[in-house]
């Protein structure tokens, strides 16, 4: 099996943030209320009923094979190997558990003493024969029916059978200039479509694509390869679509993309069915029929506040060998060394003082709380030497999806068992 082995560069505890505080965040930054957006948008010139569709739209605004705008802020993105481990040996699997590691370390040492907010995603990408199997026919000499026949079901065989595990890095690169082009007619268009058009041009976007190149050639080494335009269209759509075909069209080689482009490629249908679940509806060409399928998300409710990696009960490779494998969503920020020793200590001085005051209270034992201050100590220990580690603060997001709710509940119960320790719910 294809393993993806998330290492954290220092034992202390990882720390998962609300979902939902960071989707009220992403509204308010749409809205214009939130006082760090300062990217420079044209959505502040619609109407009430315009900006309400605009908050409708997916935050895409640019996209090229080097960086996309999404919202305020410029990215870029790739696909990372991954390897099997059937037949590898101990050590072999020490280095692949290390191999984020070293993407980590060259991530804080490009950008310098700053932070970097990245997004790993695992996805499960079905094989497509299509262009295998037209260039097999062409290049076969005199084919006979026989041949063509078997060839066929050959390809049908291969789209069925088990998909192929993509590891993407999105790395946040910045903030969006504002665009300094103009479009006599992006005014008019938006009144008429409601969609405000931003003209960024390649001279707005050059520095970031210098900066892309440049973390690209970086990351060449651990295995990174640069997210390429097809790739980024699909793991856009494939979280509206769930088990649903994915479409490979529309999709432009020779120009950058704008948010019209995303508008009309990356349409999402659906409806809440209650329970936390999802229902995604696509429509049949041939027929016109809704195909459907169930969707759900799990983020973590509790874990333990300290856990010691162990490639035996790694819950990544768990949730690989699941009948209906779980997607892997992982948000998260690298903190250089000082700064995460400050946040380190104030946190370590924030349960002391705690500890303090239930001594003088004379409160119960709580073994909750026991196990904070035992992680504390151990980060004070941790900082108390003079090679500082840097630091990972992140959230974890689970997706499944199945054809029907009954199949999606019990894939749900298997994602729970297979975490372990490591309590998550869908909220």
């Amino acid at each position: 099996m294809i393993v993806l082995l998330v290492v954290i560069l220092v034992v202390p505890g990882v720390l998962f943030a609300s979902y939902r505080l960071q989707r009220a965040r992403e509204l308010r930054k749409r809205k214009g209320t939130d006082p760090h957006n300062f990217g420079g948008s044209a959505v502040a010139r619609l109407s009430k009923q315009q900006r309400r569709w605009e908050l409708r739209r997916l935050g895409y605004r640019y996209a090229d094979d080097q960086i996309f705008v999404h919202g305020t802020g410029v990215f870029t993105g790739m696909v990372i190997d991954t390897s099997t481990d059937e037949f590898a040996t101990a050590g072999e699997t020490g280095d692949t558990a290390m191999l984020p590691v070293g993407i980590y370390q060259a991530l804080l040492g490009l950008f310098d003493g700053a932070e970097v907010r990245c997004h790993e995603l695992v996805r499960y990408r079905p094989i497509t024969t299509e262009g295998w199997l037209d260039q097999l026919l062409a290049n076969a000499w005199h084919p006979t029916r026989m041949y063509t026949i078997l060839a066929g079901k050959f390809a049908d065989h291969i789209l069925h059978s088990t998909p192929q595990r993509m590891w993407a890095l999105i790395v946040r690169l910045g903030d969006c200039p504002p665009p300094t082009g103009t479009d006599p007619y992006a005014e008019v268009s938006a009144a008429v479509l409601g969609v405000a058009e931003e003209r960024l041009t390649a001279t707005d976007l050059a520095s970031w694509t210098a900066f892309a190149q440049n973390l690209h050639d970086v990351l060449a080494p651990h295995g990174a390869e640069p997210l390429s335009g097809g790739d980024l269209l699909w793991v856009i759509r494939i979280p509206g679509l769930g088990l649903l075909p994915v479409p490979d069209e529309p999709v432009t080689r020779r120009r950058p993309w704008r948010g019209g482009f995303f508008e009309l490629a990356a349409g999402i249908r659906g409806r809440n069915a209650g329970g936390g679940f999802i229902q995604l509806l696509q429509r049949d060409p041939h027929t016109g029929q809704d195909r459907t399928s169930y969707t759900a998300t799990l983020v973590v409710a509790d874990a333990p506040p300290r856990q010691v990696f162990n490639a035996r009960r790694a819950w990544s490779k768990k949730l690989a060998r699941l009948a209906v494998p779980a997607e892997i969503s992982w948000r998260y920020t690298l903190i250089p060394p000082k700064q995460w020793k400050r946040l380190a200590d104030k946190a370590v001085a924030n349960v002391e003082d705690e500890a303090k005051d239930r001594a003088k209270a004379g409160a119960d034992p709580d073994e909750a709380f026991e196990a904070r201050r035992e992680q504390a100590e151990q980060i004070k220990a941790d900082n108390a030497d003079d090679d500082l580690q840097p630091g990972m603060v992140g959230r974890l997001r689970l997706t499944v999806s199945a054809p029907t709710p009954a199949l999606l509940a019990r894939a749900i119960k298997d994602v729970k068992a297979a975490m372990g320790d490591v309590q998550v719910e869908v909220p």
